[in-house]
């Protein structure tokens, strides 16, 4: 529940995650902007109401008033809902129903596009996902999917290089919910990689992995923390000593001959050993 009155100011709310405003009556949802926000219920004991019309379980009535063009998030925490909802930007003012479902697609405001035409309905969809100030670009997706029908499950580094080419040397794709920022400048991937290491150094945690890895637990799979630095020493010995590497030294450079005399050469590695 907001605390506040109507004038508060935007900017004495959390920020989180945008609130996707339906109209039951109308089937139409809308994005409500950033600005000054007051949820508005019925009076004590008596049923919140939409135009005359009881609101449905799990909705609040939610007003919105001196809107500013800005698309920035709040948190929105509504009793009848799941904590957070979605809330983006329209202009002037608006009174709708807010779903308690999390959402992040952002809809036109019926007072800009007639809700009942067939255009509008196509450019709904077509800006079904969100648009965040100061992303990198890249294709354009689409609700759900993202890029995955642009994408496939051939996401190589030739597909790769082609939306390098086209986007730049920075460039998003959003595969499902997830978004997959790609670096293919080598300036740029140094200070990813090395100068801001620690924060992009833990791998995104997948149902698969964490089943064959104990949830994680190994040090190629694991978050970097005092965990994985425990997991660094204990490797370090046994693996990556002076010692060790002069012993497989010649191995490695083979291998790495192999590779950049021909990358079609499959190597095998049990020939390697043998020799």
């Amino acid at each position: 529940m907001i605390d506040g009155g109507p004038g508060d100011p935007v900017d004495g709310i959390k920020e989180q995650t945008p609130c996707d405003l339906h109209d039951v009556f109308r089937n139409v949802s809308v994005k409500v902007a950033v600005g000054y926000v007051l949820p508005a219920f019925g009076a004590e004991g008596e049923p919140a109401t939409w135009h005359g019309n009881e609101i449905p379980a799990g909705y609040a009535h939610v007003g919105v008033d001196s809107v500013v063009p800005s698309w920035e998030t709040l948190q929105l925490d509504i009793p009848g809902g799941f904590n957070q909802h979605p809330i983006a930007a329209q202009h002037g003012s608006h009174h709708g129903l807010c779903h308690g479902r999390r959402l992040r697609s952002r809809a036109l405001a019926p007072h800009l596009v007639p809700p009942d035409s067939a255009a509008s309905r196509a450019k709904l969809l077509a800006i079904g996902l969100p648009r965040r100030r100061n992303a990198p670009p890249g294709p354009a997706a689409v609700p759900v999917f993202g890029n995955w029908l642009q994408v496939g499950n051939d996401l190589n580094h030739r597909l790769l290089a082609r939306l390098s080419a086209r986007y730049g040397p920075v460039f998003r794709l959003r595969l499902g919910v997830r978004n997959l920022v790609v670096v293919s400048d080598p300036r740029l991937a140094t200070e990813v990689l090395h100068t801001q290491g620690v924060e992009f150094g833990s791998r995104p945690r997948n149902v698969v992995f964490d089943i064959f890895t104990t949830n994680g637990s190994d040090m190629v799979f694991t978050e970097y923390g005092d965990h994985w630095r425990r997991m660094r020493r204990v490797m370090t010995l046994p693996f990556f000593t002076a010692r060790v590497v002069q012993q497989y030294r010649a191995m490695w450079e083979a291998e790495m001959d192999h590779v950049v005399s021909d990358p079609a050469i499959w190597i095998s590695f049990s020939e390697i050993y043998r020799s």
